[in-house]
């Protein structure tokens, strides 16, 4: 409350360290010694070797590789996901756009490094940068204590850990994962569509009860029907035209230009635009046969200029508009396509 007040980086500090000292005002009153305090849970127990192990035997068994192979090719999947939605979230809270091609060579390079050490993948953090953000703090200083703190602990091993409070890494982690709860599900409410802020709370709730993984790939998955459903409504036809309308700017010769002029009103140029896919594509074929059907149209000119990409099922759409054309005696001209799809109409039999 005191942080969305605005008087954050004046009271926060002052809660950490009350949180400290009342643990040990309470362990001290209850006559608790530190190992008895630690059994109670008020202090996390301190296990593990103290400071940097001994480098053991160097040899490598492959079949435990073998079979933690599958588990760790999704390691690193699930670590450029993190970054990205990560560095996304900083984003929001720093009000300003991130180099994504900078941050992935930074983590590439600092992963490549710290693999010899043995330590688990790492990417940007976002509860520790969104408490600096939160409370106003937009410095390298956070970065670097908190770097200094983990030197610190990698020397100690578990002893720093253990006298600090668990009420308060609980507390803190209770701090950043509410204050990303009120900016997506409240402040965030008014700008969502209704759809996305469902589907938001349904990520939400499966990540709660089934895990990351599964509201990672959930969300994934609806981002891309979501994306589909919405790209499927655009327009794929720009403009249409019949020869008449649109004519060349080439120079002909009188009977050319009187041929052209005769067969003007049979001649039809639908302009396509966009990425063609199974939704426009289908769509722009649809339009394109119901021209053919009319009866009015010789020629049929598909000017692809302004098609940025394609996929095989708009390449199947396309042999199909042919097949239908051929049928209706008409003939269909593939206009300014880019190689690749020129290469694939050819392979599929749709133009030569």
């Amino acid at each position: 409350a005191a942080v969305r007040r605005g008087a954050g980086v004046r009271v926060l500090p002052g809660i950490i360290l009350g949180a400290v000292v009342l643990a040990f005002v309470w362990m001290l009153a209850a006559g608790w010694s530190m190992t008895e305090a630690r059994e109670m849970g008020v202090f996390p127990r301190a296990e593990g070797p103290v400071g940097f192990p001994a480098v053991p035997d160097l040899a490598v068994d492959w079949e435990v590789i073998g079979a933690a192979l599958p588990r760790v090719i999704v390691i690193p999947v699930v670590a450029t996901l993190a970054l990205l939605m990560n560095v996304g979230g900083l984003e929001l809270l720093a009000r300003r756009d991130a180099d994504l091609d900078h941050e992935l060579q930074t983590m590439g390079a600092t992963n490549v490094g710290l693999a010899l050490l043995g330590t688990p993948p790492a990417y940007h953090s976002l509860g520790i940068s969104a408490i600096g953000y939160r409370l106003g703090i937009h410095s390298p200083v956070i970065p670097t204590i908190v770097a200094g703190i983990l030197i610190v602990a990698a020397v100690t091993g578990s002893a720093l850990v253990s006298v600090m409070p668990v009420a308060l890494a609980a507390g803190l982690l209770a701090f950043i994962g509410l204050g990303f709860l009120a900016d997506w599900l409240i402040e965030a409410r008014p700008r969502m569509p209704a759809l996305e802020y469902g589907l938001m709370l349904v990520i939400i709730v499966v990540i709660a009860t089934l895990g990351f993984l599964p509201g990672v790939l959930l969300g994934l998955t609806a981002a891309v029907v979501l994306f589909t459903m919405k790209y499927s409504r655009l327009d794929p036809v720009r403009h249409s035209f019949t020869g008449r309308n649109r004519t060349s700017s080439i120079e002909r010769p009188p009977s050319e230009r009187r041929l052209l002029e005769k067969t003007a009103d049979r001649v039809h140029i639908v302009e396509l635009q966009g990425f063609l896919f199974f939704g426009s594509a289908h769509k722009a074929v649809k339009l394109l046969e119901a021209e053919l059907r009319t009866g009015d149209v010789d020629t049929l000119v598909a000017d692809m200029r302004r098609v940025h990409g394609h996929d095989t099922t708009a390449v199947y759409s396309f042999t199909r508009l042919s097949q239908v054309a051929a049928d209706s005696h008409v003939t269909v001209v593939f206009s300014q396509c880019d190689p690749a799809l020129k290469e694939a109409l050819i392979r599929a039999g749709a133009s030569s």
